[in-house]
């Protein structure tokens, strides 16, 4: 088992670093401990060219970065180097059934024969040289069949399901149903990505998704921002149940807000309440419930009753804990060199088992939320999470 970070994107995607090239992915997954890292974007013709020139294969499906262009680490390195598997997300845009649909896929390729026949299809429907996240007017249903049309042991993902207005389930632009997104197609479909706008626990409530693996993954812009969604993963099956990503970075960390302590909302609301606003006091008067709120409807089952395995613990980034309580006067460089420093050098061993009496707190919780530790959405009585289970992965219903 090792942990595995399948949804990256590369510089040749809108809104990304420059440094999203194949040496410095290889790098920071090397410093996270990250076994199998996706590339991002195979479908942009200079990206593929480019990993075509740097990387060289590994196991069946996998490939690694030649030792010439591989990056000084200063940290300890891992007994092998990182994997890499061909990855891309394909924006989709289009009408069906009287509404327009904006769904995010994300799909993974065993081969560079693989990438290019089935980009070759694409670049027939739409422009995919302009971004390395091609926006196509294809529909979901005829992506996924074009895709194992092109290449039948590719692994097909509807990307952050719940993202409002990019996603199979988004509450503006998406589906009720997978059957009706996917139509006879739907039986290929044997995962999801929970994304930034929920956590596994949340996912767990919803019985439409108990016959899915769950993924979390990083959608990171920057090498250093992959790993925090990150599941491990085996060779064989290659997804795996997911480690939670940490509960208080982008989409849930705003999910959060929205039900401040003293304005909360059940986590799952009764079929009469489904669709009302928020009650006073909410903080966003007249919003409907999130979807995944809306859509929960497991009762008298244990968190990770569906296929997505057994509670993980979630934890906050690297990155994260060290801006606690607040970011180091010189932003981000500073900040990524406390973390080289702490990678290097740890500091001693310790026995984090509590004992007798001792209090067990997060790194300052409330913080990432505005709200004093321990308390507000997240920390305190109230919260699905202050009756979260062992590791704090969630409610027990």
């Amino acid at each position: 088992m090792y942990i595995a970070d399948l949804h990256i994107h590369s510089r040749f995607s809108r809104a990304t670093s420059k440094e999203g090239d194949a040496p410095h992915l290889d790098l920071w997954a090397g410093r996270k401990g990250i076994g199998l890292v996706g590339t991002g974007d195979f479908t942009h013709p200079a990206w593929r060219a480019e990993l075509q020139e740097m990387l060289t294969p590994a196991e069946e499906g996998f490939y690694t970065l030649k030792p010439q262009y591989r990056l000084p680490s200063d940290t300890a390195e891992a007994a092998q180097p990182p994997r890499f598997v061909l990855t891309g997300e394909i924006s989709s845009i289009y009408k069906k059934n009287g509404r327009v649909r904006k769904v995010h896929n994300l799909i993974l390729l065993p081969s560079f024969q693989a990438a290019e026949e089935l980009s070759r299809r694409l670049e027939r429907v739409g422009n995919i040289h302009s971004d390395g996240r091609p926006i196509l007017g294809l529909d979901s249903r005829d992506l996924l069949e074009l895709t194992l049309t092109a290449c039948p042991e590719a692994v097909f993902i509807p990307a952050h399901i719940w993202t409002p207005h990019f996603s199979l389930f988004g509450a503006f632009s998406g589906f009720q149903t997978m059957e009706e997104c996917f139509e006879d197609m739907t039986p290929h479909i044997h995962a999801v990505e929970t994304g930034l706008s929920s956590d596994p626990p949340m996912n767990w409530q919803v019985s439409a998704l108990d016959g899915y693996t769950l993924v979390s993954n990083s959608d990171a812009h920057s090498p250093p921002e992959a790993g925090p969604g990150g599941q491990p993963a085996g060779l064989r099956p290659l997804l795996s149940r997911p480690q939670a990503r940490h509960r208080d970075r982008g989409g849930l960390r705003r999910h959060h807000r929205v039900f401040p302590r003293g304005g909360q909302v059940p986590f799952r609301r009764p079929p009469e309440l489904r669709g009302v606003p928020h009650p006073p006091g909410s903080g966003i008067p007249g919003r409907p419930v999130p979807r995944v709120r809306e859509e929960a409807d497991h009762r008298g089952a244990a968190p990770g009753g569906g296929a997505g395995g057994p509670p993980p613990g979630p934890a906050p980034p690297p990155s994260e804990a060290l801006r606690e309580p607040g970011p180091p006067a010189g932003g981000h460089r500073r900040l990524h060199r406390q973390l080289r420093g702490q990678q290097k050098d740890p500091g001693p061993v310790r026995d984090h088992a509590p004992t007798a009496g001792q209090r067990v707190s997060h790194p300052a919780p409330g913080r990432f939320r505005g709200h004093p530790a321990g308390g507000g959405p997240g920390g305190g009585r109230g919260h699905p999470a202050a009756a979260a289970g062992p590791g704090g992965a969630g409610p027990r219903l």
